[in-house]
């Protein structure tokens, strides 16, 4: 009978229906809350009191004011999790369009910042928890105030010193200047998306690329930047580069050319020594790139390209080949 299944089976099979270190997903949660559901009793117990069913949280709002009205549920989940590194992942399906630079620096100021101390309370009481901290979307002033707040408390360090993942994904906005990468002695998956001074951004965080296992990035910065920043990126096992055309187009109109992008590279050979898989997201300037990254231990790659580029004629039959040829790598899928 199904309520015979011995304790840590059951706990193995129901780890594999919620959310894992590498799986922020509705389903998983929902998952989670449909066995919740069951009329054996015995199951909810088990369910309850298993620590490892409640380390992940997944916040999807319109408005990330609203996490202030969903911190007692997200407190209520992870204190089951006892003491199990946490992950949660925020996204603010809205926070593109009401973000404005004008309000920026308003926004951050510590009587602007009242009104979301309720949810920045939540990382300051878990701090030392974290393990996953994802913010996809989520106001650019939002995330800034948080630091800020954590910061003025002398929170960051142990906030963050936990974290092995950190995703920033803003439109239009970047903070070079308070990322905590320097508070993460354990990082080692990192995902940024935005623009702002990545040659500083390169700089201020020398020493920590090497940490990295996973990175994406989808700045807004030229091709020398990128190349600088994977320079020192010697331990990665996964890079997805992603596009981030309109921001490009924005800031670089009419200045995109083949001839200056390769050029700009030329200087810049990139040994990624362990790196298995390379996604490439509708970047523009893939085959300067596939011309100078060698890749040994190469066994996915893949690229999509933007078809409103004005570069989409580039070739990369050539590169391809010539990249595979150059790495001595043994491909596996080509997607």
């Amino acid at each position: 009978m199904l309520s015979d299944i011995p304790v840590d089976v059951f706990l193995n099979i129901l780890f594999l229906a919620t959310p894992r270190a590498s799986s922020y997903t509705q389903k998983g949660r929902q998952a989670l809350i449909a066995v919740c559901l069951t009329c054996l009793k015995a199951w909810k117990e088990i369910i309850y009191n298993s620590t490892m069913c409640w380390t992940s949280f997944v916040l999807e709002m319109d408005y990330i004011i609203e996490f202030n009205d969903r911190v007692a549920l997200i407190d209520r989940w992870f204190r089951r999790a006892g003491e199990r590194k946490l992950s949660l992942l925020v996204e603010d399906r809205k926070g593109s369009e009401v973000e404005n630079d004008d309000i920026v620096d308003v926004l951050v100021m510590p009587s602007a910042t009242t009104q979301f101390k309720p949810a920045y309370k939540l990382f300051l009481k878990y701090s030392g928890s974290w393990e996953r901290i994802v913010f996809r979307n989520a106001r650019f002033s939002w995330v800034h105030g948080l630091f800020i707040f954590l910061e003025r408390r002398g929170a960051l360090p142990a906030c963050f010193r936990e974290v092995k993942h950190l995703g920033l994904k803003f439109y239009g906005h970047y903070l070079p200047n308070v990322l905590p990468l320097n508070h993460m002695p354990h990082i080692q998956r990192l995902g940024v998306q935005g623009r702002g001074d990545f040659m500083s951004f390169r700089s201020a965080y020398a020493g920590k690329w090497s940490r990295l296992r996973e990175l994406e990035m989808g700045m807004v910065a030229s091709v020398s930047v990128h190349m600088q920043i994977l320079r020192e990126c010697v331990n990665l096992t996964k890079l997805t580069i992603r596009g981030n055309s309109m921001f490009w187009y924005w800031e670089n109109q009419g200045s995109l050319n083949q001839a200056g992008l390769l050029r700009e590279a030329q200087d810049l050979p990139i040994l990624l020594a362990r790196l298995e898989e390379l996604v490439f997201l509708g970047v523009i300037y893939t085959n300067a790139f596939l011309q100078d990254v060698t890749t040994p231990s190469l066994m996915i790659l893949g690229m999509t390209k933007h078809t409103t580029s004005p570069l989409e004629d580039w070739e990369t039959a050539s590169d391809i080949p010539a990249l595979l040829e150059r790495s001595k790598c043994a491909l596996q899928q080509l997607i």
